[in-house]
């Protein structure tokens, strides 16, 4: 039993490590902003570049990847509560030596835009290769008539720890169980 045990303990510390990355990946382009009924649509325009300085597990990224961005809509544009009219998967998607990374938006935190600037942030998940991290992720912009240079910024956070405490305190359990039932 003590082996099996080892073993669980093993591969939960093997798989929390696994999925545990960190960083700041930037990426710059065009995009323009159009208003039909009550819903915003972002559109990106082709030639979306990753910027240089990226940090953590993004910084082996160069500047200049060429990235794919993908366009979304919303609701309650100038509010701290937009509403994506679906989830983006991916919203941005690039390889770079033979790494594929991209991001899923899933909830738009905020979004204001004028004719001269854009603003815009949410959260979603971050993948590198398969694995996953929650992330933060903003749009900036300037430009004229809802035409914009902008940049987005991705940022992986990874679990707090969270799940590795809840599997200790299971693996605590049957333990206890374990004992009760040799004893009895």
């Amino acid at each position: 039993m003590k082996k099996i045990i080892l073993a669980i303990l093993a591969t939960a510390f093997v798989t929390a490590q696994a999925y545990a990355f960190t960083g700041t990946v930037g990426f710059s382009g065009t995009m323009s902003q159009s208003t039909k009924k009550g819903v915003t649509t972002n559109h990106f325009n082709a030639g979306w570049v990753t910027q240089p300085g990226n940090t953590g597990d993004y910084a082996v990224v160069p500047g200049g990847v060429s990235t794919t961005v993908n366009d979304f809509s919303f609701t309650g544009n100038n509010t701290l509560t937009p509403t994506l009219t679906a989830p983006v998967i991916p919203q941005w998607t690039f390889v770079f030596g033979g790494v594929t990374y991209s991001f899923d938006l899933t909830v738009l935190t905020s979004a204001f835009s004028s004719g001269g600037s854009i603003s815009e942030s949410g959260t979603g998940t971050a993948h590198i290769d398969g694995q996953s991290a929650f992330a933060t992720w903003s749009l900036d912009g300037t430009g004229r008539n809802f035409n914009f240079s902008a940049s987005i910024h991705t940022t992986a956070i990874p679990d707090g720890g969270s799940a590795v405490a809840l599997l200790g305190l299971a693996l605590t359990g049957v333990e206890v169980l374990r004992r009760k039932l040799r004893i009895g």
